[in-house]
C-alpha cells in the first residue's frame, strides 16, 4: 500500500536527488508540486511530482530510496502520480530521462520528438538547461 503526501520542505527531495545523480537546480521554482511517497508503516520508499498545470504536465523527480528499490515501489509510485495528474486535469505526463527510459517504456510511455513538445515542457529547466541534449523525451496519455 501506498500513500502520496504533498512535500512542503524539498530538502530530503533535494537529497535522495543528489544521491541518485539526478538534478535539482529548479526544485523551489513555482510551478512545481512535489510528493512523498509512502508505504502503509510510514516509511519513505520515494518522490517525485509535476511541473505545468492543465492538459499538459512535466514529470519531475521520480526516485526510490535505495533500500525499497526492486520490489515493485517505483511502478506503485509512478501510477499514484499519474492518478493524481489526472485528478488534477492532466491529459498527458511528459517526462525526460537519460537512464530510465525502459523503465517508462514498460509503463506505458511513449517515446516522443522534442519539436512535439508543449510550451510546459519546452519551456522548464529541465529541457531547457538540466537535462542534456541526449536525454529522452517520453509521453503518456492518461
Amino acid at each position: 500500500m501506498l500513500s502520496l503526501a504533498p512535500l512542503h520542505e524539498l530538502q530530503e527531495l533535494a537529497t535522495a536527488l543528489r544521491q541518485a545523480d539526478l538534478p535539482t537546480g529548479d526544485l523551489d521554482a513555482a510551478g512545481r508540486r512535489f510528493f512523498r511517497a509512502a508505504e502503509a508503516g510510514g516509511g519513505v520508499i520515494g518522490y517525485g511530482g509535476f511541473e505545468g498545470s492543465g492538459n499538459d504536465q512535466l514529470l519531475r523527480s521520480v526516485v526510490i530510496a535505495p533500500a525499497s528499490r526492486g520490489r515493485g515501489h517505483g511502478r506503485a509510485l509512478v501510477d499514484a502520480l499519474l492518478a493524481q495528474a489526472r485528478n488534477d486535469g492532466a491529459a498527458r505526463v511528459w517526462l525526460m530521462t537519460t537512464d530510465a527510459m525502459d523503465f517508462f517504456r514498460h509503463l506505458g510511455f511513449a517515446d516522443a520528438a522534442r519539436e512535439a513538445a508543449p510550451s510546459v515542457v519546452t519551456q522548464s529547466l529541465q529541457f531547457t538547461t538540466l537535462c542534456p541534449a541526449s536525454a529522452k523525451l517520453l509521453v503518456k496519455d492518461i
